[in-house]
């Protein structure tokens, strides 16, 4: 999925292993779901066996699958029906308490780029270049930590907001040495003060960490939907009891299935998208070569838009279809976006599960003007993300090794539907704070 390593550069493998598992859970999180996810891969693994090197995304999905179990074990999801009303023990419902999910998600993702500048410090001390590796690297620690205190320490201790400001001027001090290193003249105030644009990119990094907390509730939500919907039918026909359970069955399973497959490819896509862009870019360089003496080198056909590129390219290589797939899906990722700001109006307005909030015309209208950046960022940024994807597409036809650049390329537009996913939750929810009091 990504070029292999330079001759002398670390395997990323290693480092991704624990991540990749563990944000797969977090996103699909539901024990009902993990167990036929493992169950499935499990089986095909042990009928077929297939041979060494083959089958390694069934082995991903059988992992990704009991991680699933655990997460879906923490939050209380079986199927989409929440433990609380099952009796059984469980951490806490990202549904009923999203802000700690979206917490979650995002201390998840700050350990994930700690541990990317560790392995930078690591590789830069192996390459002879100490200068950079402490000073590129330490800084963001000292960041971190000194935000942490200055902001939070006084709770502890009254002298802690003190050392935090102290470790805010070594990190910055940091950062601007480590522009300053290797370079000469002029170039190093202009390449030291330049460093110090690498706060934004860390925070937009860090924003990214988000779609943890989007997948998380939407695989809730839609499974939450589909049971509310077959209760629903069911208690439409009291005269037939049977038939209406037969019918829930069928939307049960119909519904689940469809959950459950969706969001799989959708934990596998959003976590590969920030394993390859927001993790590797702290550390990985890539652009190796692996040793294939009677490779080729194939032709292809560019076509039209992403789902049609994609098909163009795999007819004449089906093995690419593997790289291909992410870069179609990413333009729709919006739309679960979208269904998560949608799902959260109706619950806290109380149009879903309770009854209706009264309020004002002008308390309407503030609720549509929340929920407006997510509807027209999310519709405009998807457009444009499809134009890159296809151009993404074409480039792996020609160059299968550059999949991961045209990836990080392709998804770097929805960096701004999660910031637009970010500002109409957050205002949703003081919003309707506001209004229920």
């Amino acid at each position: 999925m990504f070029s292999a390593p330079k001759y002398r550069e670390l395997d990323h493998n290693p480092h991704i292993t624990a991540f990749f598992f563990l944000f797969f859970g977090m996103m699909l999180a539901d024990v009902g779901y993990g167990i036929l996810l493992s169950l499935f891969t499990g089986i095909y693994l042990i009928k077929v066996r297939p041979p060494r090197g083959r089958g390694n995304m069934i082995k991903l999905l059988c992992m990704g699958g009991i991680s699933t179990i655990i997460w879906g074990f923490l939050f209380g999801s079986y199927f989409g029906m929440s433990a609380g009303d099952l009796g059984i023990w469980y951490w806490f419902n990202p549904i009923a308490d999203p802000i700690t999910m979206l917490f979650l998600s995002l201390g998840a993702g700050l350990v994930q780029l700690l541990y990317g500048y560790f392995v930078n410090m690591v590789s830069l001390f192996m390459q002879k270049k100490p200068l950079e590796a402490i000073f590129g690297n330490t800084c963001w620690y000292f960041l971190v930590l000194g935000v942490a205190a200055a902001f939070f320490g006084s709770s502890l201790a009254s002298w802690l907001p003190y050392v935090g400001y102290a470790f805010l001027g070594i990190g910055l001090l940091f950062l601007v040495l480590s522009g300053v290193v290797g370079n000469k003249g002029i170039k190093r105030l202009g390449s030291g003060l330049g460093k110090l644009y690498g706060i934004v990119n860390f925070f937009s990094d860090l924003m990214s960490y988000t779609r943890i907390f989007g997948l998380g509730l939407a695989s809730a939500v839609i499974g939450m939907v589909f049971n509310q919907i077959g209760i629903v039918i069911k208690d439409m026909i009291p005269s037939a009891p049977a038939l209406g359970w037969i019918i829930a069955c069928v939307i049960f399973i119909i519904g689940h299935t469809f959950n459950l497959g969706i969001n799989t490819l959708g934990s596998y896509v959003h976590d590969s998208r920030l394993q390859f862009v927001e993790f590797f870019g702290k550390f990985y360089e890539g652009g190796g070569r692996l040793f294939a003496p009677l490779g080729s080198e194939m032709k292809y056909y560019y076509v039209g838009i992403a789902g049609q590129a994609a098909a163009g390219v795999t007819s004449e290589d089906p093995g690419k279809f593997g790289k291909l797939v992410l870069l179609q899906l990413l333009p729709g990722t919006q739309g679960i976006y979208g269904l998560i700001i949608a799902f959260l109006t109706l619950l806290w307005t109380g149009f879903l599960g309770g009854e209706p909030v009264q309020m004002t015309a002008l308390q309407g209208w503030s609720i549509v003007a929340a929920c407006a950046p997510m509807g027209i960022v999310g519709l405009v940024s998807g457009i444009y993300q499809g134009k890159c994807a296809v151009s993404a597409i074409a480039m792996v036809g020609k160059r299968p090794e550059t999949s991961g650049k045209g990836l990080a390329l392709t998804v770097m537009v929805e960096t701004y539907a999660l910031l637009a996913l970010l500002i109409s939750f957050l205002a949703l929810m003081f919003i309707t704070q506001s209004i229920t009091g």
